[in-house]
């Protein structure tokens, strides 16, 4: 019976030499944090920014504005449960277009922390895409609202061929990262294609395919946008923003 009992003491102290050691391991301490690349640099802008496009098809003209931005800002502690520590950054972004559909994009920083150990930290900007009521007719109605759902904007890899998606099975494809482009006589760089997939239903709710590709550049935003299935093209014709 006394070796037992010792046997067990023994192993209690194991346990315990094993527990201690793993609250007393490192935790990565990633300061300030800002992702390799930052995607609040591709599509989080503040408030008042706008861009205006041209409909290669009818000249049509259009304006994107944003009408609110917050970068949130908090800390990740040792108390945290997680196996890092830091500071990072939420970006909260929505913007409304000419016939009033609202986009509000997200990006959360602290996924690239959060996947740099299985996923090369790899995360996206995320869209919720939502058309309002229309205004109330002399009959006292109105159209109806319609939410298009979430989906994937952008991933921070650029490579050809990375897809992915979120939200009601909508897709994104990177169709990989440009030198430079010119729109308007204007050249840009630091641009990326990203080509996306939506599903939107109509006042029906029968669903239909939407496909578009962007072209976003760093620190401008969409510059160049082809709805693929009806071969428009908007380009920039100009812009205001702040970072």
């Amino acid at each position: 019976m006394k070796k037992i009992a010792s046997f067990i003491i023994l192993l209690g102290l194991f346990i315990s030499c094993v527990r201690d050691k793993k609250s007393t391991e490192p935790k990565t301490d990633y300061g300030v944090y800002t992702p390799p690349i930052a995607l609040g640099e591709y599509c989080c802008f503040k408030k008042n920014s706008y861009w205006v496009y041209e409909d290669s098809l009818s000249g049509k003209i259009d304006c994107t504005y944003v009408t609110s931005a917050q970068v949130t800002t908090y800390n990740v502690s040792a108390n945290s449960g997680k196996d890092y520590t830091g500071t990072f950054h939420y970006y909260n972004m929505y913007t409304k277009d000419g016939i009033g559909d609202i986009r509000q994009y997200e990006v959360h920083d602290e996924d690239a922390a959060q996947g740099a150990k299985c996923c090369g930290g790899r995360y996206y900007c995320e869209i919720h895409w939502n058309r309002p009521p229309g205004p109330v007719d002399s009959m006292g109605g109105s159209t109806p609202g319609i939410y298009f759902g979430s989906y994937t904007y952008m991933f921070n890899n650029f490579n050809d061929g990375t897809t992915g998606g979120s939200g009601h099975g909508e897709q994104c494809w990177s169709k990989g990262q440009l030198n430079n482009i010119t729109i308007n006589n204007i050249l840009y760089s630091n641009s990326v294609v990203f080509e996306n997939f939506v599903n939107i239903a109509d006042q029906n709710w029968v669903v239909h395919p939407y496909r578009f590709k962007n072209y976003i550049v760093k620190n401008v935003g969409v510059v160049k946008r082809i709805d693929i299935d009806s071969n428009r093209t908007w380009l920039l014709k100009r812009y205001s923003v702040s970072q």
